[in-house]
């Protein structure tokens, strides 16, 4: 049988990618550019039999940021060029705009990020398990699973960033090589960066974003068995995708990107290229071998007391030892071993040691430092100090609002990740309407908006403006990108 030669290409990818370490029982997958080339390709085809321009990225599973292009066919709906962040929240990011590069490499981060060999989820799945109840719009149900997740691996993160953090919009799916997850494509084209499935009643449909990005994952697709429709969470399944996803024939030729810049059809703004080594260096915890960025450290001298880097190695080497007899609840591959990343920092907030199984999702890096920086923050004795004097007195009215609920943040309460989490929920008890929100959380408008959700959102939003006005005066969005 003839191949055309978009399918030659996509099987020699394959090929490719199973040789550069994509296979089978490796913890690291990397891309190719020819890989990245392909996505980009069959991306580009189905925005044209759309009738659209569309702005597609490419990540690697680490976030690194291997090809963006955007669509400038004048025969086509133009692309916005921007993406302006709106669920009809109140206050927060919402109204904010950005480039739309930032939203789509976001996107393709997110589904790269929350993937694993076990587990497929896409920028669907995040929105998901995010909102204000689970399943959404279901009343009387507590918040998603990961409810403020979106606000992990944001650029203002000394951790793991990605150029918005994680998304929540369709339009960002998974790229896998031998079942091994290798990247992700995020596509922005409407102009908007919201999330699906906030309003009640409303029925979800598959938007052209995701339909675009599921044209780029063909060749790429996960195994069917670990999508996150095949996952169920307090007996509800999770959503992946609306529609059902492409098949090759149906892009027909499948047009050459070097022949599209020529003709001035697309703005390369991030060239194909290879995965750079990975970031991550082998470590041994206790009888685990697992994966980190630095070496481990102690920690600081406060009040004559600190972790001591044996100490250290024992709290990394007793969670990892635990979490080697755990069931995986999200994993679909077998054995379902839990996949994680444990992290230990001191009273100043800086990172003693972090440890992720070999293939525990890369989110995870950001969000287990982040839970650990705000478990030690609030417990502080002078917790109320240094976030009532924070951005000139900026949030004095949340140190009030707690010491109304009991809570002097004075350390005579030492609070862990999920009190916190409580307290952030927009009512308070969580999932229960009409009731007011949290001290740390914000009322919840008609539709439930990711961008505004109180004093997580406050306290990062003056550094992130900081960072997209940054990225604007570089003046090269694609050199932006890669900084």
């Amino acid at each position: 049988m003839a191949c055309d030669r978009g399918e030659v290409r996509r099987n020699t990818c394959a090929f490719l990618g199973l040789l550069l370490g994509a296979g089978p029982g490796t913890a690291f997958g990397s891309m190719t550019a020819a890989q990245v080339e392909v996505v980009i390709e069959q991306a580009v085809a189905r925005a044209t039999q759309l009738g659209v321009n569309a702005t597609v990225a490419v990540v690697d599973r680490e976030g690194n940021i291997l090809g963006v292009v955007r669509m400038t066919n004048p025969a086509l709906t133009p692309d916005p060029g921007t993406a302006t962040i709106s669920e009809g929240g109140l206050g927060g990011l919402e109204g904010v705009t950005v480039p739309s590069s930032i939203t789509a490499a976001s996107k393709a981060g997110t589904a790269a990020f929350l993937s694993s060999r076990g587990n497929a989820f896409s920028t669907r799945t995040a929105g998901y398990i995010i909102q204000e109840n689970f399943p959404p719009g279901v009343r009387n149900r507590p918040s998603g699973p990961l409810y403020g997740v979106q606000f992990s691996s944001l650029p203002t993160s000394d951790i793991i960033q990605l150029p918005l953090g994680m998304a929540g919009d369709p339009g960002g799916v998974p790229l896998y090589a031998g079942g091994v997850p290798i990247g992700g494509v995020g596509v922005e084209l409407d102009g908007l960066y919201t999330a699906p499935g906030s309003r009640p009643g409303k029925r979800s449909f598959q938007t052209g974003e995701e339909g675009v990005a599921l044209a780029g994952q063909i060749g790429f697709v996960p195994p069917k068995q670990i999508l996150a429709t095949n996952i169920l969470v307090d007996g509800f399944r999770l959503a992946v995708q609306e529609g059902r996803p492409p098949r090759a024939a149906s892009l027909g030729v499948v047009p050459d990107l070097t022949a599209l810049s020529v003709a001035g059809l697309v703005d390369v703004l991030v060239a194909p290229a290879n995965s750079p080594a990975t970031m991550f260096t082998n470590v041994s915890v206790g009888t685990v071998s697992e994966q980190t960025l630095a070496p481990f450290q102690a920690g600081a001298l406060v009040g004559g007391q600190q972790l001591t880097l044996a100490d250290v190695n024992q709290i990394l080497a007793q969670a990892h030892e635990l979490n080697a007899r755990v069931r995986g609840q999200i994993r679909r591959d077998r054995p379902q071993t839990s996949q994680v990343t444990v992290a230990v920092v001191d009273m100043t907030g800086a990172v003693l040691g972090a440890v992720r199984n070999l293939d525990a999702p890369i989110f995870g890096y950001d969000v287990s430092i982040q839970k650990a920086r705000s478990a030690m923050f609030f417990s502080l004795p002078n917790c109320a100090v240094l976030l009532g004097a924070a951005e000139g007195g900026a949030f004095a009215p949340i140190v009030s609002e707690a010491a109304g609920f009991g809570l002097a943040l004075n350390g005579t309460v030492a609070l862990s990740e999920r009190a916190i989490g409580f307290l952030s929920r927009p009512f308070f008890p969580d999932g229960i309407p009409r009731n007011p929100p949290g001290p740390f959380g914000s009322d919840s408008a008609e539709a439930f908006s990711p961008f505004s959700t109180g004093l997580q959102v406050d306290l990062l939003t003056t550094n992130l403006v900081n960072v997209l006005v940054a990225f604007a005066g570089v003046g090269d969005e694609g050199l932006a990108l890669q900084m």
